[in-house]
């Protein structure tokens, strides 16, 4: 969870990305949600100002529950 913060992604926004997203079919059973909000501030990993964040969010679809593998976080000005 700390990884995912460090890269600027919230618990929310990895929620809402999943729930409201296509879902696109990845490696090895795993599932691709990707999901572009607005964001207007620094990064913080690299200090610069950006207007979008992109999450791109890998996760399994279980039995019982979605688990997240991973989550990227993308900063742009487009």
């Amino acid at each position: 969870m700390w990884r995912m913060r460090y890269r600027g992604a919230q618990v929310g926004e990895v929620v809402y990305t999943i729930e409201n997203s296509l879902w696109h079919q990845g490696s090895k059973g795993k599932y691709k949600a990707r999901e572009k909000f607005l964001f207007d501030g620094i990064s913080p990993v690299n200090s610069k100002f950006y207007r979008y964040k992109t999450l791109e969010v890998v996760f399994a679809d279980e039995l019982n529950a979605l688990v997240v593998i991973t989550v990227k976080v993308f900063y742009n000005n487009i």
